[in-house]
C-alpha cells in the first residue's frame, strides 16, 4: 500500500499522460527488485482501456480488489486530468469548469491544480472579478493590480451602487464599528451577525449566527444568499480571545462553503450519510473577494523573541544618578508616575537567559493566512491599524502568498504600508493641523520605537521641526518600565540631542502620543517629565492621543484611566 501510495503521488507530480501505464511501468520496477507480485491487469496495459472493461476483467480473477479500487480510481484521475487540460487550452472568455461557472483561466503553463472539488459537487460562486490574482498551483500568484485594503474599501463605496454587492460580517461586540463602516460604503440595510437568532422573522435578516451547543462549542450559521458571490468585508474582534476559534474558522469557511443539495431524503436523516456510508451531494460556493480588517491586534508586542531568566527575588527599580534621573513603574500595575518597587519574575537582560519567547505575532500571521486544504481562489485583502512594529509581521504575511493586497514599501511619511494604515496620521491631518502653532507645538512620544514610526509623520503633516518632535528613553526589563527624565531630539545631522530645560514656551500645547497602551503608564510618565521642563509660571496644555486603549480588557482599569486623565 505504501508503494502503491508512492507511485500514485508520482504519476500525480509529473501529470502522466497515461495513468495506469506509468503504474504499470513502476511496478515492473518494484517487481524486479523487491519480488513483488504484479497482478496480469496491471501487465501489459492498453492505451484505450476503459474504466468498465478494466473492471470486467478484473472481476474474473479472485484476491483483486485492491487493484479493482486502484484501477478505478486512476481513470477517473485520467479522466480528472484531460478536463483539466481541455480547461486550460480554452480561450480565456469561455473556460468552463465541470459542473459550475467559468472561472479565470490560470495560464497555459499552469499546473492542474489537483484538489479541485469532486465531480459531484457543483460551484456556485460567479468567477473573480477582472483584475482579480488567481493562486496556480505552485502557489505564485500570476496577472493582478490589486488594490491596498484600504483602498479597496475605498472602491467599494464610490463604485458599488448603495453597496448592494458589499457585505459587512462581523465578529461579537463589533456592531458599533460594524455599522458605522456600513455608512462609509452606503450599505442601507447591514446584515446582523448575532449570538443568538429569534424565530424565523428575526432570521430574515442574519448573516451569520454565532450560537452555541449547550457544552458553549461553536455551531456557527451562516445565510447562503447573503454572502455568496458577494464581496465580504470582515471585522475580526481580538478584544474577545473567546470567540477567536470561531473568527478564524469564518475566514477559512467564506473561501469555500460546502452546501448540501436540496434532497428530501437527506434532510430525513438530518443530512447524515447514507445506508452506504455515501454524504449527501454538496455544492460549493464561497465570497466574490474578501477584506479581512483587524482594527486591534493584541499580539502586536510579541514580534520578536528573547533570552528569558528566572530572577531570585523581586527587583527594585532605583534611580539614577541625579542630572539621568529614571521613573520606574510595573506596567503590569495601576499607572503611577511615581518611583515604586516593583515585583519582576522575569528579565531579558541576562545574556545567557536559558528561556525564549514564542512569537505569537508570526503565529497569528500565519493563522489568519491559512487557506481550505482544497485550495481557494477567493482574492483576499487584510488590513492593520497602527499596528505597533510592522516589519515582522509584513514578512509573515507577504511570505504566505495568500494575500493580493499590492506590495509597497512601508510610507512612513503617511502611515501606510501594504498591511497597515495610521490612525494618527488621520488625526495629524484633520484635528490637530486645523489648531496648529509652529512656534507654541510640541509632539511627544513615551518612547524611542513611537519616534521612529511617526517622526517623520509628524514633521511632514504639521511642518514642525525636528527640536519640535521629542520622545522620551524608555527601558523594559520584563514588566518593569523606566523612563528617564529627558526629553530628546534629532538634530539635523540625525544625532540625538537633549531638550534645553526651558524650550517649552509659555502657552505651548504638547501632544503625548502613541499606538496603544496598555494601563496609560507611559503617558502619564512622559507627561510628568514634559511638566518637569516647564519654567515655573508658565502655562502650558499637555495632551494626549492613543489608538488603541487597551487598559487590560478590562472597564474598571478604563475608568481608572479617565478619572486620572
Amino acid at each position: 500500500e505504501k508503494a502503491t501510495a508512492r507511485v500514485v503521488n508520482q504519476m500525480i507530480d509529473i501529470q502522466a499522460s497515461d495513468p495506469l501505464d506509468y503504474m504499470a511501468e513502476q511496478f515492473a520496477v518494484l517487481a524486479a527488485g523487491r519480488q513483488v507480485r504484479i497482478e496480469p491487469q496491471l501487465q501489459g496495459r492498453s492505451h484505450a482501456s476503459s474504466a468498465s472493461q478494466s473492471i470486467q476483467r478484473i472481476g474474473q480473477h479472485d484476491h483483486l480488489s485492491h487493484v479493482q479500487m486502484l484501477e478505478a480510481e486512476n481513470i477517473r484521475l485520467k479522466e480528472k486530468v484531460e478536463r483539466l487540460q481541455q480547461i486550460l487550452s480554452a480561450p480565456i472568455e469561455n473556460v468552463a469548469v465541470p459542473g459550475g461557472q467559468p472561472t479565470p483561466r490560470q495560464g497555459a503553463a499552469a499546473t492542474p491544480n489537483l484538489r479541485q472539488p469532486s465531480t459531484d459537487r457543483k460551484l456556485l460562486h460567479p468567477p473573480p472579478k477582472p483584475g482579480t490574482r488567481v493562486r496556480g498551483a505552485s502557489g505564485s500568484f500570476r496577472k493582478k493590480t490589486p488594490l491596498p485594503a484600504a483602498r479597496q474599501l475605498e472602491r467599494d463605496r464610490s463604485t458599488d451602487e448603495g453597496g448592494s454587492n458589499t457585505v459587512v460580517l462581523y465578529a461579537p461586540r463589533m456592531e458599533a464599528l460594524a455599522m458605522a463602516l456600513c455608512k462609509e460604503l452606503n450599505i442601507t440595510q447591514p446584515p446582523t451577525c448575532t449570538t443568538r437568532v429569534y424565530g424565523e422573522q428575526g432570521a430574515k435578516n442574519v448573516a451569520v449566527a454565532w450560537e452555541r451547543s449547550r457544552s458553549k462549542d461553536p455551531e456557527i450559521k451562516l445565510h447562503i444568499e447573503a454572502i455568496k458571490g458577494r464581496d465580504v468585508v470582515l471585522l475580526l474582534n481580538m478584544d474577545d480571545m473567546g470567540s477567536f476559534f470561531e473568527q478564524m474558522t469564518l475566514l477559512l469557511v467564506l473561501q469555500r462553503i460546502v452546501v448540501p443539495e436540496p434532497d428530501a431524503a437527506a434532510a430525513a436523516r438530518q443530512w447524515k450519510a447514507d445506508a452506504n456510508g455515501l454524504a449527501p451531494k454538496a455544492q460549493v460556493c464561497a465570497v466574490a473577494s474578501l477584506a479581512v480588517v483587524v482594527p486591534w491586534n493584541r499580539f502586536c508586542q510579541m514580534e520578536r523573541t528573547c533570552r528569558w531568566a528566572r530572577l531570585p527575588a523581586p527587583s527594585v527599580a532605583s534611580a539614577a544618578s541625579a542630572d539621568e534621573g529614571h521613573i520606574g513603574f510595573d506596567a503590569s500595575a495601576p499607572s503611577s508616575p511615581t518611583k515604586t518597587a516593583a515585583s519582576t519574575k522575569w528579565t531579558n537582560s541576562d545574556v545567557n537567559g536559558s528561556f525564549t519567547d514564542v512569537p505569537t505575532l508570526d503565529s497569528f500571521a500565519q493563522l489568519i493566512s491559512f487557506e481550505p486544504a482544497e485550495g481557494s481562489t477567493v482574492p483576499r485583502h487584510l488590513l492593520f491599524i497602527d499596528i505597533h512594529e510592522h516589519e515582522a509581521l509584513g514578512r509573515s504575511l507577504l511570505s504566505s502568498g495568500h494575500w493580493v493586497n499590492e506590495h509597497v514599501e512601508y510610507d512612513y511619511e503617511n502611515g501606510r504600508g501594504t498591511y497597515f494604515e495610521s490612525a494618527f496620521q488621520r488625526f495629524l491631518s484633520s484635528d490637530w493641523r486645523a489648531r496648529c502653532d509652529l512656534a507654541r507645538d510640541f509632539i511627544v512620544f513615551p518612547d524611542s520605537g513611537a519616534h521612529r514610526r511617526f517622526g517623520i509623520m509628524v514633521r511632514r503633516s504639521l511642518g514642525l521641526a525636528s527640536s519640535s518632535v521629542l520622545w522620551v528613553e524608555k527601558k523594559r526589563d520584563g514588566t518593569t518600565v523606566t523612563q528617564r527624565q529627558t526629553l530628546f531630539y534629532l538634530d539635523d545631522g540625525g544625532v540625538a540631542q537633549r531638550l534645553a530645560a526651558d524650550a517649552i514656551p509659555d502657552g505651548g500645547r504638547v501632544l503625548v502620543a502613541d499606538d496603544f497602551t496598555n494601563s496609560g503608564s507611559t503617558l502619564f510618565g512622559a507627561a510628568a517629565i514634559v511638566r518637569n521642563h516647564v519654567t515655573s509660571g508658565r502655562q502650558v496644555s499637555v495632551s494626549a492621543f492613543v489608538t488603541h486603549l487597551v487598559a487590560k480588557y478590562d472597564r474598571k482599569t478604563a475608568r481608572q484611566f479617565v478619572r486620572k486623565l
